[in-house]
């Protein structure tokens, strides 16, 4: 906990006759008191950071806003976590905790991809206070053509949308324009059922902050998504888990520049993974990389997925939904699908009962990642060059 800081909130609140208040309201006043600095582009963004990181146990979140009540308002009950250096505020708000590899980790040592893994919450976590830290533009600045995330949202802190690009400028150049913006479309959509955040906010009055991202930028999406959180995403949802604890920028920073060896070292995670007959499969509800093989074909595509097991059972009977279905229809099979309602996603039944026969002579590797599947795909397809895969085909190969 941050003493000097929550002693001053309860000053300002005696000082103002308030029970609670809004990291914008009270971070003037710190500033003014010297005890914390605020942003002139973004007022509260350093006292936010605080929050995220759990140093103002007398704060709660309703919707996208963060409520900082006098400390003695309630008494929280702190909760010993016997496997990390974390502990949960109290037993209402009480969020999982991160893993932690001990409490001196030296960052200036490589980092495994299994240990990624295991502690993606404690790197997701840092990855979000850095981006949530980072300078705010208006959409006319010069972005950066790099992977990564990026973070809109309003001067009020009332809405806010976190995505992820392999090209940053592209993407936010198109949630700048009014026709493409992703992002304003449902901020209007959101507004009318929020009536008590509900205000006319341009386009332009948006802010964005960003940052290149190397390895994990899926993830820190979903992530995001979850833990700010944001409410003006509509897909991805509840993807990851609430987390709560400390950050540290170093570690993120040296994952980053990792990432080359990260990679390295997933591919052999999965290529010396056993594989098993497509039917016999049985995949987890959890995202990752899948591999399929063809006895007569070999390779012949790599994906990923937010939930194993639902890709599996779409590429198992629903061409509609299944690239790798119609690819495979349409590459190897020598089928021509079929256009209904301007979709050209369906075949006949003939030609499914073909295909599913197919594909249950095939065989699949399937690896769970908590951190890093899009890259990981990548990498591999790069690498390995499955028949089926149309995308990814330059890379980040070294």
């Amino acid at each position: 906990m941050n003493t000097k800081v929550v002693r001053a909130i309860d000053a300002f609140l005696d000082a103002n006759n308030k029970i609670e208040t809004t990291p914008p309201e009270v971070a003037p006043y710190l500033e003014k008191k010297g005890i914390l600095k605020n942003s002139k582009q973004r007022s509260g963004k350093e006292l936010r950071v605080l929050l995220r990181n759990g140093q103002i146990p007398n704060a709660i979140q309703k919707g996208n806003r963060w409520v900082i009540r006098r400390s003695n308002f309630r008494s929280p009950v702190k909760i010993k976590d016997t496997d990390s250096n974390l502990t949960h505020a109290n037993e209402v708000n009480s969020k999982p905790t991160v893993k932690h590899q001990d409490d001196t980790l030296n960052t200036t040592e490589s980092f495994s991809w299994q240990w990624c893994q295991d502690n993606s919450d404690t790197i997701l976590l840092s990855g979000l206070s850095i981006l949530e830290s980072s300078s705010a533009y208006s959409f006319d600045h010069n972005f950066t053509l790099a992977f990564g995330n990026y973070l809109i949202s309003d001067q009020n802190e009332n809405w806010s949308y976190i995505g992820e690009s392999n090209n940053l400028a592209n993407r936010i150049k198109q949630h700048g324009k009014l026709k493409t913006s992703t992002f304003y479309k449902n901020y209007i959509n959101a507004k009318k059922d929020h009536p008590s955040l509900a205000q006319d906010i341009e386009l332009h009055d948006f802010r964005v902050q960003y940052i290149s991202t190397n390895i994990g930028r899926k993830e820190l999406e979903e992530f995001g998504i979850v833990n700010l959180p944001s409410n003006l995403n509509r897909f991805q949802l509840g993807k990851r888990k609430s987390v709560k604890g400390d950050t540290n920028a170093d570690i993120w920073k040296a994952i980053q520049n990792q990432t080359d060896q990260l990679l390295k070292d997933g591919t052999q995670v999965i290529v010396n993974l056993g594989i098993v007959p497509w039917n016999t499969a049985n995949p987890p509800n959890r995202a990752g990389i899948y591999w399929i093989e063809h006895p007569e074909d070999g390779l012949i595509y790599i994906g990923e997925s937010s939930n194993l097991f639902e890709r599996y059972k779409a590429h198992s009977k629903t061409t509609y939904f299944s690239a790798f279905r119609r690819n495979t229809a349409e590459k190897l099979l020598g089928f021509t699908l079929k256009e209904k309602k301007g979709k050209r996603k369906y075949l006949s039944e003939t030609e499914e009962a073909t295909l599913d026969q197919f594909i249950s002579e095939c065989s699949i590797k399937i690896l769970p990642v908590a951190f890093g599947r899009f890259e990981l795909e990548e990498y591999l397809i790069a690498l390995k060059k499955p028949l089926l895969n149309r995308k990814g085909n330059s890379s980040k190969l070294t």
